[in-house]
């Protein structure tokens, strides 16, 4: 589903080697530095030998890039930027909206999976009228640093509010779990599986669809750094979680609940989300400005 996400540019995004930087590799035309890394945030800096030179900037997880390999999604990203110039759309455009770089380039990554691993990708575009050819490409690894426990949280048996159904569209479903009386508190988990049937960890879930919570975390709930809850049938068009989810704030939430496996009528909360879920616009005039999207599977 969101293999890939867009950043600065019909990019994605990726992480290797812990707290420091990581191994990298390619052209010597960028340097690229991952700094200040955490558990959930890092601080990117790249900056290309020639100031003047066009890039852009791609970060993919590393189990990604290792699929297509790091050339591959370099590739990928001049053949879309040779796209929009071959359809109409002038550098200029292009600069505005993000889709190329010049100069030194920094941003803060924030909402960030723990111990995950990263590739960051910068590549040079050669420009000549209206076509764009790959140049110089450079990649760094890195790792977000693990999150460690701290403390425990019964949230004890929660009602479900909200059944999403996308089992026909990528085979996944959503629970949202919880209390809005005193102390509020929600879970919400996207789960890969058909059959409501099984044990559930964080490789399972969909983490940009899932987190925990609470009244005192005001509009930002904390993201699922290990999750171990276990789903069964619990009679005709129902089922079960129970289990706990270590969140990135290092409490490990403990919590139950039965759902109806019946999606309601109306538009489902992911609906207007996944929508937006295509890597590049499909034509000139559907361009947007891009910004970065941490993809967290």
């Amino acid at each position: 589903m969101k293999k890939f996400f867009a950043f600065v540019a019909a990019a994605l995004v990726a992480f290797s080697f812990t707290a420091c930087e990581g191994a990298g590799g390619g052209s010597n035309f960028f340097k690229i530095t991952v700094s200040n890394i955490t558990e959930t945030t890092a601080d990117l800096s790249v900056v290309p030998a020639d100031t003047t030179a066009y890039y852009g900037i791609s970060i993919y997880p590393s189990k990604e890039v290792a699929k297509y390999t790091v050339d591959t999604v370099a590739a990928y990203y001049a053949d879309e930027i040779a796209y929009y110039l071959e359809n109409g759309a002038t550098v200029e455009l292009l600069i505005q909206y993000g889709y190329l770089l010049q100069g030194k380039f920094e941003y803060s990554l924030k909402d960030l999976p723990d111990d995950t691993e990263y590739t960051v990708i910068a590549c040079k575009i050669n420009l000549e009228g209206n076509t764009a050819t790959l140049g110089d490409v450079t990649h760094k690894i890195f790792k977000t640093k693990a999150v460690q426990p701290k403390e425990e949280k019964n949230l004890g048996e929660l009602p479900v509010t909200h059944f999403d159904d996308w089992r026909d569209y990528d085979g996944s479903f959503t629970v949202y779990a919880d209390d809005s009386e005193s102390p509020a508190v929600e879970v919400a988990l996207t789960i890969f599986d058909t059959d409501f049937i099984g044990v559930y960890n964080r490789d399972s879930l969909d983490l940009e669809y899932s987190y925990v919570w609470t009244k005192d975390m005001g509009e930002n709930p904390v993201l699922i750094a290990k999750a171990q809850v276990e789903g069964k049938l619990a009679g005709a068009d129902k089922a079960s979680l129970s289990g706990w989810v270590l969140g990135a704030n290092g409490i490990k939430y403990t919590f139950s609940c039965t759902y109806s496996t019946v999606a309601e009528a109306g538009a489902p909360r992911k609906a207007a989300a996944k929508a937006q879920k295509t890597v590049a616009a499909k034509s000139v005039n559907d361009l947007q400005p891009r910004t970065l999207k941490v993809i967290r599977k």
